[in-house]
């Protein structure tokens, strides 16, 4: 999803940092985006790094305007088997790595002529998806934390905003599906578009929020979930589309159905 948004920002007119852990595979996805991108390697649990990271971008560029919080990891186990170690760094990855590149971006942002930034959630954080009470909570953590920058920074015209991703076929996804550690057949019949999402589908969400097309819009989470987080049906109901079905529930109106 990072690599998509980024993507979707070159194609904006934007030039872009990508920043990665991982600084072969920050370096390839740079140099896959092209000439208007920049790879910096990067721990976000890293106080010292996140600055030199953001201080790189403006010397690369010259200013700083949007700021995407993706970085990320997972560690599923069972709520009483999670141990201290994981959940700490599980927290600080998501919840710490968000909070501190905001901090580090402010500066830079209170110069741009149209701040934004977009942090990444989940459904996860409005539901209680089983073994991840370290990931869930995190991802709650981190609307909670777009709502108070949104209101803080509201008056320097920074505007906060956060995407709720769904079930997205990342390659990560994809590798859980052919092993069969999830089935994307089950997932996929939660889902009332009936589909999983695209990567590019979550980058285009950032995409507007990120720019100006969506000036008047902060401190909200966008759910880009085919329809899963506003489903209340507790199962499928194979009547519900009849016709007879649908005739004995609509209302009578001057005496006639």
């Amino acid at each position: 999803m990072g690599r998509a948004a980024a993507a979707a920002l070159i194609e904006a007119g934007y030039r872009v940092t990508v920043v990665d852990l991982d600084r072969d595979r920050t370096t390839s996805t740079a140099r896959s985006l092209g000439s208007d991108a920049l790879g910096v390697q990067c721990d976000v649990t890293d106080e010292a790094a996140i600055p030199r990271s953001v201080d790189l971008t403006v010397q690369e560029f010259g200013r700083l305007d949007v700021l995407v919080n993706t970085a990320g990891t997972i560690d599923p186990s069972p709520s009483h088997m999670t141990g201290t170690d994981g959940w700490s760094r599980l927290i600080d990855v998501h919840l710490g790595g968000t909070m501190r590149m905001c901090q580090a971006a402010f500066p830079h942002l209170t110069r741009s002529p149209f701040p934004s930034i977009v942090n990444i959630s989940s459904i996860t954080a409005q539901r209680g998806f089983p073994a991840r009470a370290s990931y869930n909570s995190a991802k709650a953590a981190i609307e909670a934390l777009t709502r108070t920058l949104a209101v803080e920074w509201a008056s320097v015209g920074i505007r906060v905003n956060a995407i709720a991703p769904g079930f997205i076929l990342t390659p990560l996804a994809e590798e859980a599906y052919r092993t069969g550690l999830a089935d994307r057949t089950e997932r996929e019949r939660l889902v009332p578009l009936g589909r999983m999402g695209r990567p590019d589908e979550v980058a285009q969400a950032i995409r507007w929020l990120a720019t100006p097309d969506s000036s008047y819009v902060t401190g909200q989470v966008l759910a880009v979930d085919g329809g899963y987080l506003a489903d209340g049906r507790t199962g499928p109901d194979p009547n519900v589309w009849q016709a007879d079905h649908l005739r004995a529930y609509r209302p009578r109106v001057g005496g006639t159905s």
